[in-house]
């Protein structure tokens, strides 16, 4: 199965003599012998059950003479048939060794008479996948014996060879490894391995397996060939009984009489420091610990201290230092030390006791914060109860010192003896503590000075299975749900003191399936590991499988169960006896757990190198781009921007560099060769950042040719991309030209900005942008040829600057401007006249006339004779005129036109008829009103004209006659009586009148009463007939009543004569003379 870049590979556990071939390009000089010491020698590991595949895919060939694998490091030849031998090449297929063979051979005759056991019968293989091949070799002979030599090839990793033996008789056997015609002729020898090379390519001989279950080499011998060196290498194994099979497991550490070595999985005690994998255990007696440089070849037990139980102890590792706690319902003991690549361990100072409250401390789990205490989880007990409990120590420099005031802290009161107490560390000197027994899991966090408040877990967990690892002050926690057995995850956040949903990582495992888990902190990925023992997992687990399921960071995503160790051939001892790397260390994560069910148990090992793959160059950039645009034609700037798409086979490589070349042809980089820039770091598949161009100036019109390559985070320097990338700049049109109608505006008139005769290059659809000034403003949202009368005003400037586009680039704008004229006032909408006589003004009215600019409205007007065509009176604020004579009955036009201060609005006229004046008439004649019938009486009218119109006369005596005409006309007066006299004057078109009252009576001269003194006499008109005048006189008239009672005198005093009545007549005679005297004058009224 393939993760991430890596492979888990299922465990094959066989018979083994882990014999490895290694081939590596360096000097000789790396292999120079190390210090004797009782481990064995440091040395490249070399993964044996899990690896990271980083070369190529292996090349595989079959001839009919041998197969061949071609991978990273070197090219095999495996002979077919009887030949049992193999041909190593190099990289450059130079032969590196003739003839490689390994055979068992047994002792045929002591002390030192050894021969091959078997004939080769032919070779075999399988592919597990394009990266890890396996081929065998198989002998057999006559006695029913049997064994192959296994070859397993991986890419860019060491060959393992292991053989698998089923003896068909009782022998003494040994390992002969045969190696001819080496050609490189540098030989130096090791404990456990031998090495050829020139300096610049080495092969090596490593027998670190072997050596580790049988100790040293029999033998061994180098000698010069023809064909170059000539190595042999044997060493015994031993008695083989008949029907053996031998075995030997390369990842077997160790053996233990306890079934606890291990337990438990939260008290990590395995990690990789300075070149060696390091495992801790408890082998029944002491705690106990064997190193490794590859994973599977350990080295001899190394004593630290009586511990007759795993569980009695944990290990931590801070990068630095192994620490370790010990406690056995005791006081805690404790010890720093240094893991040396030599495998020894260089202790800071003696064990430390430290002291608890109790001195029953059980189960402890130690650990270091960032500030280098340490901390170690545990529980007590008082007598009564087990209590989980957590202290600190005082020093940081590898003594315990005084334990501070606080500690040992009591976490719970309820009493278990299940407790675990995990104390992980965060930044900054804060913890994490977490603990549970069959409850739910606790978690009280310190902050460096003070706890906080407890949290706990949703579920309950199974009697302390679970384990935990940090994040920065974040907390993944994977643990054992009790009663249904679901392994589960959660996350607990520091921030906000609380622990996330909880996660199904798989439901329904075994009661003892505590999983354990690590952390890679350069990717913070989470790695789980669990197993089952039995059949009856509901989860579909087979039994004594151990499996693991990782958590990808970057996506956020758990991945599946992986299938990883089969160990149903020895059978785990537990599955709670897992317990892993806190985090990975180097790139490896390693898992030591146990199998068999019986003593002796084995301690056993495995890792994953989480190393990420060897790096391979990025491939050719791709989607290559200009200024986002796939080979554009229409650029518009001289220094564009490109970027391409990084794309890498290695998971996790970003492109940090990138390289570009611009040329005027194929291939070419006249223009620019822009060398290594340093970009932002671009994830795979996705587009880098934009690299603006510094090469020569670009010309416009020319197609350009470009290419780019990718650099690595390792420095890896891709391919150019193929793809062929072009670029144009755009040729921008030409200016246009501009006008504005109308070329003279007013503020009534709207601007219209024509744009026309701009041209492009490329043949682009040219448009025009417009932007409008006023008065050296610009006009926000005015951005079309328009420009609305509302908008103007009297006297601005106004400009427009007209800019061509090909829908790629401005081209050169022009621009032209106007002056907004002024407007002038709109013509009187009315024209009021009077209508006059002569003499008389005739006076005008002018309204609604309007000025858009807002300025004051002036009228003048002119007075004009239609009738005569001729000017009365010139334009002037004056709006009356006088009208002359000589304008009479004349039609006058009045012509009115609205100034504004600059302009006349054009002209509004009314005009008029000059009204008739009527004539006037007086009667000149005659003077007197008193006549005599049949007088001549001369009648003259005296009558004027203003319009000097021709007059006529009229005259109407008032006595019946026909009316006569003249200005002076005789009538004469037939009967006695009053007349109205009248004359009429007219002109044509008006009349006048003049009356004059005559008396006509019998003679005696006469008198004149004016006509409009008869008006003023009750009952008498000037017009009525004499006689009816007469009769109304005295009743209406006080002279009337004086002649009446002058009447009646004279009828008393004639009445008083004839009576003798002397004195009334004196009397009445006296008072008739006066009336005499007042009534004659009465009577010139009516009597002639």
């Amino acid at each position: 199965m393939r993760e991430g870049g890596k492979e888990l590979r299922k465990a094959e556990r066989i018979f083994a003599a882990g014999l490895a071939i290694l081939v590596v390009a360096s000097a000789l000089a790396t292999f120079q012998t190390p210090s004797a010491s009782a481990q064995g020698p440091a040395k490249t590991p070399t993964p044996s059950v899990v690896s990271t595949i980083t070369g190529a895919p292996i090349k595989f060939a079959e001839t009919g003479s041998y197969v061949s694998l071609d991978f990273t490091m070197f090219r095999i030849e495996f002979y077919k048939g009887t030949a049992g031998y193999n041909t190593i090449y190099a990289s450059d297929n130079s032969v590196l060794v003739y003839n490689e063979r390994i055979v068992l051979e047994y002792l045929s005759k002591a002390p030192d008479t050894w021969k091959q056991r078997g004939t080769p019968t032919g070779i075999g293989w399988q592919k597990i996948d394009d990266y890890h091949w396996k081929v065998w070799r198989n002998y057999d002979d006559y006695n029913g014996t049997t064994y192959k030599v296994v070859y397993d090839v991986r890419s860019d990793s060491n060959v393992k060879i292991t053989i698998e033996l089923t003896n068909g008789q009782t022998d003494n056997y040994r390992i002969a490894w045969y190696v001819s015609g080496i050609t490189k002729t540098q030989q130096a020898t090791e404990k456990t391995r031998m090495v050829f090379g020139d300096g610049t390519t080495t092969i090596g001989l490593d027998w670190s397996d072997v050596w580790q279950s049988f100790g040293d080499i029999a033998t061994s011998a180098v000698e010069d060939t023809a064909q170059g060196k000539k190595a042999s290498i044997c060493f015994n194994v031993g008695a083989v009984q008949a029907g053996q099979r031998v075995v030997i497991d390369p990842s077997l550490v160790g053996t233990s009489t306890t079934a606890y070595a291990t337990l438990y999985p939260p008290q990590r005690k395995s990690f990789y420091a300075n070149g060696r994998f390091w495992v801790f255990y408890s082998n029944g007696t002491n705690m106990v610990y064997h190193t490794s440089t590859d994973g599977s070849t350990w080295s001899i037990e190394n004593s630290i201290r009586i511990s007759n139980n795993g569980y009695l102890f944990s290990v931590w590792f801070d990068g630095n230092y192994l620490h370790y706690t010990y406690a056995s319902n005791s006081a805690i003991y404790y010890r720093r030390g240094t893991p040396n690549s030599d495998g020894t361990i260089t202790w800071s100072a003696s064990e430390q006791t430290v002291s608890t409250t109790y001195n029953y401390a059980n189960r402890p789990i130690v650990s270091v914060d960032s500030n280098g205490y340490v901390w170690v989880g545990y529980y007590d007990y008082d007598g009564t109860n087990y209590c989980p409990y957590v202290i600190r120590s005082g020093n940081n420099d590898g003594t315990w010192g005084t334990t501070p005031g606080g500690f040992p802290y009591r976490l719970s009161t309820t009493s278990s003896s299940s407790w675990r107490v995990i104390v992980v560390p965060l930044t900054s000197g804060k913890v994490l503590t977490l603990y549970g027994a069959s409850e739910k899991v606790r978690a009280r966090r310190w902050d460096g000075s003070t706890w906080g408040s407890e949290v706990a877990t949703t579920s309950s967990i199974y009697y302390g299975s679970y384990s935990a690892v940090a994040q920065g002050d974040d907390v993944h926690l994977v643990f054992l749900k009790s009663s249904s057995y679901d392994i589960m995850y959660t996350k607990y956040s520091y921030s906000s003191n609380s622990f996330s949903t909880e996660t199904t990582l798989v439901s329904r495992a075994t009661l003892s399936s505590a999983p354990v888990m690590s952390i890679d902190p350069a990717t913070n990925d989470l790695y789980v590991f669990a197993a089952t023992k039995t059949t009856e997992s509901p989860s579909g687990w087979t039994a004594n499988h151990i499996y693991c399921i990782k958590y990808t960071a970057s996506s956020g995503t758990w991945g599946s169960w992986t299938d990883w160790i089969d160990e149903s051939t020895e059978n785990l001892t537990g599955s709670d006896r897992l317990t892993c790397f806190y985090q990975a260390y180097s790139n490896y994560i390693g898992l030591v757990y146990m199998t068999k069910t019986a003593s002796p148990y084995n301690v056993k090992f495995d890792f994953l190198d989480v190393t990420p793959p060897p790096n391979v160059a990025p491939n050719p950039p791709t989607s290559l781009q200009v200024e986002g645009q796939t080979n554009p034609t229409r650029l518009t700037t001289f220094t564009p921007k490109f970027s391409a798409v990084f794309s890498d086979n290695d998971s996790g490589d970003k492109g940090t560099y990138i390289h570009i070349k611009v040329g005027t042809s194929p291939g070419d980089n006249n223009m620019w060769d822009s060398g290594w820039i340093d970009i932002a770091d671009t994830d795979n598949n996705t587009r880098s950042e934009n690299i603006t161009y510094a090469g020569s100036a670009l010309s416009r019109g020319v197609t350009y040719y470009w290419r780019a390559r990718f650099k690595d985070t390792a420095g890896a320097e891709g391919a150019w991309s193929t793809e062929t990338a072009t670029f144009r700049l755009n040729q921008p049109p030409t200016a246009p030209d501009v006008v504005i109608i109308p070329a003279a505006p007013r503020t009534a008139d709207n601007l219209t900005a024509v744009a026309e005769n701009s041209t492009d290059p490329d043949g682009d659809t040219v448009t025009y942008f417009y932007q409008w000034y006023k008065n050296g403003a610009p006009q926000v949202g005015e951005n079309d040829n328009l420009i609305t009368s509302d908008l103007t005003a009297k006297w601005e400037n106004w400009m427009v600057v007209v800019t061509p586009f090909d829908g790629y680039e401005n081209g050169p704008s022009e621009n032209t401007s106007v002056v907004i004229l002024n407007t002038p006032p709109t013509a009187p909408a009315s024209l009021i006249l009077n209508i006059p006589k002569v003499n008389e003004n005739i006076t005008a009215a002018a309204s609604g006339s309007t000025d858009v600019d807002g300025d004051t409205i002036t009228y003048y007007y002119e007075f004009y004779n239609y009738t005569d065509a001729a000017k009365r009176k010139a334009y002037s604020t004056d709006n009356f005129y006088t009208v002359a004579v000589s304008d009479a009955h004349d039609n006058i036009a009045v012509r009115v036109l609205a100034f504004d201060g600059y302009e006349n609005s054009s002209v509004f006229e009314n005009s008029i008829v000059v009204a008739n004046t009527p004539p006037t008439v007086t009667i000149a004649q005659p003077t007197f009103f008193s006549f005599n019938t049949l007088q001549n009486i001369t009648f003259q009218a005296s009558g004027s004209d203003a319009d000097n119109d021709n007059l006529t006369f009229s005259w109407n005596f008032g006595d019946g006659t026909p009316a006569e005409t003249g200005v002076t006309v005789i009538h004469r007066y037939l009967v006695g009586g009053a007349y109205i006299a009248t004359v009429t004057a007219s002109d044509g078109t008006d009349t006048a009148q003049a009356s004059v009252t005559l008396y006509i009576g019998g003679g005696g001269g006469g008198g004149y009463v004016a006509p409009e003194n008869l008006e003023n006499i009750p009952g008498v008109s000037p017009n009525a007939p004499p006689v009816q005048n007469l009769l109304m006189w005295p009743l209406f008239s006080a002279f009337g009543i004086v002649f009446s009672l002058w009447m009646m005198l004279a009828a008393i005093a004639i009445i008083a004569y004839l009576t003798d009545q002397k004195g009334i007549v004196i009397a009445t005679v006296l008072m008739f003379a006066f009336l005499l005297v007042f009534g004659a004058k009465l009577v010139q009224f009516i009597m002639p």
